[in-house]
C-alpha cells in the first residue's frame, strides 16, 4: 500500500532522470564509460555536497548548519549509494529496450521498496 503512495511522485522523478542520463549525457566524445561516470557524478555531487557542507561546518562551529533538519541529512548516506546507482540501472535498461521509462520504472520500484523497508510504518487495522 505504501508503495503505491509514493509511486507516481517518484516514478515522476526517475522518468525525468533516465530521460536525463539516456538522452542528454550520451556524448560520443566521452566514450561509454566516461559519459556512465558523468552521469553517476552528477547523479550524486549535490548530495554530496549537502552531507560535505553539514559536516564542514560542524566541524568549524561545533554545530551542524541544517539545525533543525539534520536527521534528514544523516538519511543522505543511504541514498547517495543508491543515486550513484540509478544511471547504471537507467541505461542498462535503456541499451536493452530502447524505451526510456522501463529503467525508471523498474528503478522507482527497487529504490521505493528498498526506501520503505528502511522506514517504520504504523499501519491501523481498523
Amino acid at each position: 500500500m505504501l508503495a503505491l503512495m509514493y509511486m507516481p511522485l517518484f516514478f515522476l522523478f526517475y522518468f525525468t532522470n533516465s530521460v536525463r542520463v539516456n538522452c542528454s549525457m550520451r556524448n560520443a566524445r566521452w566514450g561509454r564509460v566516461g559519459s556512465m561516470v558523468v552521469a553517476c557524478v552528477a547523479n550524486c555531487l549535490g548530495l554530496i555536497g549537502i552531507i560535505a557542507v553539514q559536516y564542514i561546518v560542524f566541524a568549524a562551529v561545533g554545530t551542524v548548519w541544517l539545525t533543525e533538519t539534520w536527521l534528514y541529512v544523516n538519511l543522505l548516506f543511504g541514498v547517495v549509494p543508491m543515486m550513484i546507482l540509478l544511471p547504471i540501472f537507467n541505461r542498462y535498461f535503456y541499451n536493452k529496450t530502447g524505451k526510456v521509462y522501463l529503467g525508471a520504472f523498474v528503478s522507482c520500484m527497487i529504490f521505493i521498496m528498498m526506501t520503505l523497508l528502511n522506514t517504520v510504518t504504523y499501519l491501523p487495522l481498523l
